[in-house]
C-alpha cells in the first residue's frame, strides 16, 4: 500500500497513511521530545542516537504487528532541524498511529534512562487530560507494553471506519484512483471522478457499476 492515500487532487488537504513525531534540535545538538511529550518532558533532553532509534523502531513494529497493520513503513529521517519519526497506518487509524508513535518513543526513552524519565507517564496522562475536549472520553496513556497495546485496541475500535475501508479496498482491487482528505473520499479521477462526504459514504454495493468500476479516469 502506498504511503500516500490518493493522487493529485486536493494537495493541501491530502491525508496520508503516516503519523509523524518530530524531534527538534536544541542549541547543544541534543533533542527535546516534541508533540505532546514537549510539555510532558519539559526541560529534559536526550541524545537521539542509533540505539534510541532502534528501540523506538522495534516497539513501533511490535505495536503495528499487534494491530494487524501489514503495510511497510517505519522511518526515522534526520534533517537540519532534528529528526522525524514516521510510521505507516491504515487510513482510518491515523490518530491511533500517532499514539503508537508517541508511545514507542516515550517507552524507549524510559527504558533508556528510567530515573531521568520516571515522571513521563504521569506527565503524558496529565497532558492528555489537558488537551481533551471531554476528559471523560480520555483513554489514559500508559507506557507498559501490554497495557499500551490494549489501549491502542480500544482507540482503534473507536476510530475505525469499516465502510470507508471497504470502499478504499474495492478501489485498490480495481486499480481505481482514489483520494481521501478530512471530509471527502474521491473515487476515480478527472471527469469520471466522484466525491463522497465521509459523513455519508455509500455501501460498496450501492456504488454503481459493480463496486466503483464505472468511475474510470477520463483524461
Amino acid at each position: 500500500m502506498s504511503a500516500v492515500c490518493g493522487s493529485h487532487r486536493r494537495p493541501k488537504t491530502e491525508r496520508r497513511h503516516r503519523a509523524t513525531v518530530r524531534l527538534i534540535e536544541a542549541s547543544d545538538g541534543r533533542q527535546p521530545v516534541l508533540r505532546r511529550q514537549r510539555r510532558a518532558a519539559r526541560d529534559r533532553e536526550t541524545a537521539v542516537d542509533e540505539a534510541l532509534l532502534a528501540a523506538w523502531r522495534a516497539r513501533a513494529e511490535r505495536a503495528r504487528a499487534h494491530l494487524g497493520w501489514r503495510m511497510r513503513g517505519v522511518v526515522a529521517r534526520r534533517h537540519a532541524g532534528g529528526t522525524s519519526l514516521a510510521l505507516a497506518a491504515p487510513c482510518d487509524q491515523l490518530f491511533v498511529a500517532t499514539e503508537v508513535n508517541e508511545w514507542a518513543l516515550c517507552a524507549a526513552l524510559l527504558a533508556r534512562d528510567p530515573h531521568h524519565w520516571s515522571g513521563l507517564e504521569q506527565a503524558l496522562a496529565a497532558s492528555a487530560l489537558e488537551d481533551a475536549a471531554d476528559a471523560s472520553a480520555v483513554i489514559t496513556p500508559v507506557l507498559d507494553e501490554p497495557a499500551a497495546f490494549a489501549r491502542f485496541e480500544r482507540l482503534g475500535a473507536r476510530e475505525a471506519r469499516p465502510g470507508l475501508m471497504a470502499l478504499v479496498d474495492a478501489a485498490n482491487e480495481r486499480g481505481l484512483p482514489h483520494l481521501l482528505d478530512d471530509t471527502l473520499l474521491t473515487l476515480g479521477a478527472g471527469q469520471g471522478g466522484r466525491d463522497f462526504e465521509l459523513a455519508a459514504l455509500p455501501d460498496v454495493a450501492d456504488v454503481p457499476g459493480a463496486s466503483c468500476a464505472t468511475f474510470r479516469p477520463r483524461w
